[in-house]
């Protein structure tokens, strides 16, 4: 989008994975801005849990979605794309999208996928059905699986 003259906004966590370790230079601070090749990246600071629970993981997902939403500093979209593997994200694509009226891409990484599988939920029609958009579009992602590949679904 960038290298098409647009200008682009990133709003992501703090860098965790795989060590599941907050770096020394995000520990204090709420958010941080800086720009990476012409692109504004915006990093908000969330909980990061030193063991996997479930109760870890909703209040890891909540302290990112509340600074994300508690932000003010945004410019209105023409476009909203979120990247799960964060339930978060995905709320906050939908919540962003219907406030400003724009189209979301939510890209499914191959993650949710496990994650949904583990927890029973093995059909990805369940992604569809649980978010109702009039202009939205989901990318499933499966690259763990023997190579990248990509669905559309059409919600």
């Amino acid at each position: 989008l960038r290298n098409l003259g647009n200008n682009v906004m990133v709003f992501t966590g703090i860098p965790h994975y795989p060590s599941w370790k907050i770096n020394p230079e995000d520990k204090f601070r709420l958010r941080n801005s800086y720009f990476k090749d012409g692109i504004c990246v915006k990093r908000f600071r969330h909980f990061v849990p030193k063991k996997q629970s479930i109760l870890r993981r909703i209040y890891w997902e909540l302290t990112f979605l509340v600074n994300v939403l508690f932000f003010k500093d945004r410019q209105r979209p023409d476009l909203i794309i979120s990247v799960t593997p964060s339930l978060s994200a995905g709320l906050l694509g939908i919540f962003f999208s219907r406030k400003y009226k724009v189209p979301l891409l939510n890209i499914v990484q191959d993650l949710v996928g496990i994650g949904i599988n583990q927890s029973g939920l093995s059909n990805f029609k369940f992604l569809g059905k649980s978010v109702r958009l009039k202009k939205s579009f989901t990318i499933v992602t499966e690259c763990a699986n023997g190579g990248p590949s990509v669905r559309g679904i059409p919600l």
